[in-house]
């Protein structure tokens, strides 16, 4: 929902008719990003946790659940901008004046241009991940706070030495929004280690950093958001520390997130696909039928976060969910779940 706010910045300087309701304050909903990077970390160590070692070839089911948990969803919305950029390629990706590589795309390989569903440049990030993490997968579970180690040195030590921006694949290797995955598999191998003290401190404290350092970074850069090692500290960090506060408080039983709160973030994954598509539509709807007035921007903005809320939802239940039962369906027939 921070990245939702983020874009509609965006929208609303586009469509908006001249007016700003959002301040600028709200393009740092980037920070959404960092935060999903760091829990995809936590959420890899719990799922492998008690396999990792167990079978040599335990990291092929884990790389078929991860492959097929993000792929299939983000072709469909692809294919959508795909369409929409045969027959209007104006509307696409216009920063890199329209040019798309629709093969390096839809494989979430790595690019100089940004991909045709422009959100989907985390999923290149995302994958990457998933593909070293599933290499750590064959060594024992001991030792892979040793691997995220020598892992974390190779990030810094490549991107501090190697000129990797010329190279896209080289740019994802040693990006140091790597780290962020880093400090989220150390979460969860500190929370499962059974330390998990303080919970709601760090939750509260890593909120407060978080809304602090979007404040410092706001009044001192305006509207050019952190990249690089700056994001890390700016973001990464109190992301970090929300992530252990939030999970080491429901381990304490301090903390209940209510219903409809844990049923956004159910469906957080296809609104995250969906939402700049959903904005966009509704956007032009507003240019062309919505009233000057800050008025009139509170409520087009308030129907329009609902709307993606809503979608979010639909989209959730009735394509992302159905898909992964077909696949985990899928996998217990050709008996992968047996390797």
């Amino acid at each position: 929902m921070l990245v939702v706010f983020s874009h509609l910045v965006h929208i609303e300087g586009k469509y908006g008719h001249n007016e700003n309701f959002l301040s600028g304050y709200f393009l740092y909903g980037v920070s959404g990003v960092d935060l999903f990077f760091v829990i995809s970390g936590f959420v890899m160590i719990t799922v492998s946790r008690k396999k990792q070692g167990q079978s040599p070839l335990y990291p092929l089911p884990f790389l078929y659940n991860r492959m097929t948990r993000i792929y299939p969803v983000y072709w469909f919305y692809s294919v959508i901008v795909l369409a929409v950029y045969f027959y209007r390629p104006e509307m696409v990706n216009s920063s890199h004046g329209n040019q798309v590589h629709v093969f390096a795309s839809f494989l979430l390989w790595p690019q100089n241009l940004a991909p045709l569903l422009a959100v989907a440049w985390t999923l290149t990030h995302e994958m990457y991940f998933y593909l070293v993490f599933a290499v750590m997968l064959w060594g024992r579970r001991s030792r892979i706070k040793w691997y995220l180690f020598f892992w974390l040195i190779a990030v810094i030590v490549g991107n501090l030495v190697l000129d990797s921006q010329s190279f896209p694949l080289l740019k994802i290797v040693f990006h140091p929004l790597t780290l962020e995955f880093i400090a989220g598999c150390i979460v969860g191998l500190v929370i499962f280690n059974g330390h998990i003290a303080y919970g709601r401190l760090y939750l509260y404290g890593g909120g407060i950093l978080l809304l602090f350092s979007t404040a410092v970074c706001y009044a001192y850069f305006g509207r050019t958001l952190p990249a690089g090692w700056s994001r890390v500290l700016f973001f990464g960090v109190p992301c970090s520390l929300m992530v252990y506060g939030a999970v080491a408080s429901e381990f304490q039983s301090t903390l209940r997130f209510p219903r409809w709160l844990n049923a956004i973030g159910d469906a957080s994954y296809s609104t995250y696909l969906s939402h700049v598509l959903v904005l966009s539509f509704l956007g032009r709807v507003w240019y062309r039928l919505g009233q000057e007035g800050l008025y009139d921007n509170f409520l087009m903005i308030t129907f329009m976060v609902l709307f993606v809320v809503v979608y979010g939802h639909l989209s959730f239940r009735y394509i992302e969910k159905p898909i992964i039962r077909g696949f985990r369906h899928l996998r217990a027939t050709v008996s992968l779940s047996g390797l």
